[in-house]
């Protein structure tokens, strides 16, 4: 199971019908979007809806940085973000079980039948 430094806690997620291992520091429950990781100064988000769109993506969302980040690869696809939070991402996402995680998010909250 997928934990998080905050005493995780499992919470159903508006959008799907699994509940996902994780604490209210690390997660927004919003119809479109979850928060998946807080990191040092910025936060990785999914967002669903009819606005998203593959490839599979997350959101790199802080003070100084906007940009969606594509899994497969783990680059910039649009926007712009400070080195050190992009670095950061990265790293988290490079852990196998933060990536399924993210994957998994993203396909609940954008996959169609």
């Amino acid at each position: 199971s997928i934990s998080c430094a905050h005493n995780a806690r499992a919470f159903m997620c508006k959008n799907c019908t699994k509940s996902l291992a994780m604490c209210n520091n690390c997660t927004i429950l919003d119809p479109a979007r979850c928060r998946i990781a807080r990191l040092t100064n910025a936060a990785l988000y999914v967002y669903g809806g009819q606005a998203e769109h593959p490839p599979p993506h997350c959101h790199l969302r802080g003070p100084d940085s906007d940009c969606s980040i594509e899994l497969a690869s783990l680059t910039v696809m649009k926007g712009q973000c400070r080195r050190s939070d992009l670095s950061e991402a990265v790293a988290w996402l490079s852990e196998p079980a933060n990536y399924a995680l993210m994957m998994s998010a993203w396909r609940r909250l954008n996959e169609r039948e």
